[in-house]
């Protein structure tokens, strides 16, 4: 068993000083406001580059779609629409090959197209 201090029991001594590796550290406060106002901060403007293209909205039609029709394109037009596709593909509007296939297959009938028809 321990031997206790008798410092321990006497009403009169005064309270021992505790030693913490932190005595030295500063005191945490609330920091102070130099003034009332709201402090703001400068907000960079956009980078240019990082801003998405606006890509224009287009409604919804119905139109029966045929599957699977075989044509043939050349190697760099299907590498060129995967590339398109590929980059649009982050954008919520986004557009996969097939849709960028009709779309042109409509221009291309819409400046061919007689007027007698």
């Amino acid at each position: 068993m321990k031997t206790p201090r008798v410092s321990d029991f006497d009403p009169n001594a005064t309270a021992q000083k505790l030693k913490s590796s932190m005595e030295d550290f500063p005191v945490i406060e609330k920091p102070h406001r130099m003034n009332n106002k709201a402090e703001t901060i400068p907000v960079p403007p956009p980078d240019p580059r990082t801003v998405p293209r606006p890509v224009p909205l287009i409604p919804k039609t119905k139109r029966a779609i045929r599957q699977r029709q075989p044509f043939d394109i050349y190697e760099d037009q299907y590498e060129r629409l995967k590339k398109i596709a590929e980059s649009e593909r982050e954008f919520v509007n986004g557009r996969g090959m097939s849709r960028m296939v009709r779309e042109a297959i409509d221009n291309y009938l819409k400046d061919h197209t007689s007027p007698k028809e």
